[in-house]
C-alpha cells in the first residue's frame, strides 16, 4: 500500500525515479519496479511512457486507475485522521500529504482532496484549538523522540496549521525534518527553524536549498543559510536586504546575538 498511497498523493502519472525519491524506506529500484508490475498485473495501476527527445530516451510513467485512486485517496484520509487522533503516527511520517514543490495545479489538487478533507474530518470531532494543541503536541514528541529523524511529519504539521489558519507566532520546529512544507505567503513571525532540515519546502521567495534559518530576537529579520555557502537576509515584510557569499559549501547554523545587532554564521 506505501506504492499507491504516493501514487494516490501525487495525483498524476511519475516516474519511477520520484517514487523513489518520496519512499522514505530503503527500496531498490528493482525491488520498486517489481512492485508495480505486480500492481499492472492486478489491473491497479496504469502504465504510460514518456519519450525525451533531446535524450533520445523512453521513461515509464506511472499512475492509478482512476476509482483506485478515489478509494486510496479515502483511505489514506481516513487513517491519517486515527493516526492523529490517537498520536500513533505511521502514515503521517511516511507520506506528504501535498508536496510543496509540485505543479501549482497538482498541489491545489493535492490540498483540496487530501490536507483539506484531513482538517475538517478532525474539526468534525474537536474544535480548532485542540486540534492545535495535538499538532503541537506532536512536534514536541517529534523532537524529544526523533530530532532530524527523516520524514514527513513535522512538514505535515506545518502544513496542517496553514490550512487551519492557525497564528504560527513562535512555534517551534527546531531540530526536526521539515519536509515538503508550503510557506509561500506565509507569516512566519517569530518560528524557530533553528537547525531544521527543510528538505523540498517552499518558502515566499525561491532560492538555493536551505538548511538554517533564525529570526532576529525582536522579530523584524530572517537570516537563512543555504546549500551554496550564501547568507540572506530579509526584514519581516519580505524585503530582501542583504546577500553574503561566505562559504563554499553548505551554511549550517546562523543566530543573532541577544542584541540583534550581530548575525554570525
Amino acid at each position: 500500500m506505501e506504492i499507491m498511497y504516493w501514487l494516490a498523493i501525487n495525483r498524476e502519472p511519475v516516474a519511477i525515479s520520484e517514487l523513489r525519491e518520496d519512499v522514505i524506506s530503503l527500496i531498490s529500484s528493482t525491488k520498486l519496479l517489481e512492485a508495480l508490475e505486480s500492481l499492472l498485473r492486478r489491473s491497479l495501476i496504469e502504465k504510460a511512457t514518456l519519450t525525451l527527445i533531446e535524450k533520445s530516451q523512453t521513461v515509464a510513467l506511472f499512475t492509478l486507475q482512476p476509482v483506485v485512486m478515489e478509494y486510496v485517496t479515502d483511505r489514506l484520509i481516513e487513517q491519517v485522521c486515527i493516526e492523529l487522533n490517537t498520536g500513533r503516527l505511521a502514515l503521517f511520517n511516511t507520506h506528504a500529504l501535498i508536496k510543496a514543490q509540485a505543479k501549482d495545479f497538482v498541489r491545489s489538487s493535492q490540498v483540496r482532496l487530501i490536507l483539506k478533507p484531513v482538517a475538517n474530518t478532525l474539526l468534525s470531532t474537536l474544535s480548532k484549538k485542540e486540534v492545535e494543541s495535538n499538532l503541537q503536541q506532536i512536534l514536541s514528541i517529534l523532537r524529544q523522540k526523533s530530532p532530524l529523524r527523516p520524514g514527513y511529519a513535522a512538514g505535515n504539521t506545518i502544513n496542517l496549521l496553514v490550512q487551519l489558519k492557525s497564528d504560527l507566532t513562535s512555534y517551534h520546529f527546531s531540530d526536526l525534518a521539515v519536509w515538503q512544507a508550503y510557506l509561500q505567503g506565509v507569516d512566519l513571525h517569530n518560528v524557530n527553524f533553528t537547525r531544521t532540515d527543510l528538505k523540498e519546502s517552499v518558502f515566499t521567495q525561491t532560492f538555493c536549498s536551505i538548511h538554517t534559518v533564525a529570526f532576529s530576537p525582536n522579530g523584524e529579520l530572517l537570516a537563512a543559510g543555504t546549500a551554496s555557502g550564501e547568507v540572506r537576509l530579509w526584514r519581516a515584510d519580505g524585503q530582501q536586504i542583504f546577500i553574503r557569499k561566505g562559504h563554499s559549501d553548505w551554511v549550517r547554523s546562523v543566530a543573532f546575538s541577544p542584541d540583534g545587532c550581530t548575525l554570525v554564521k
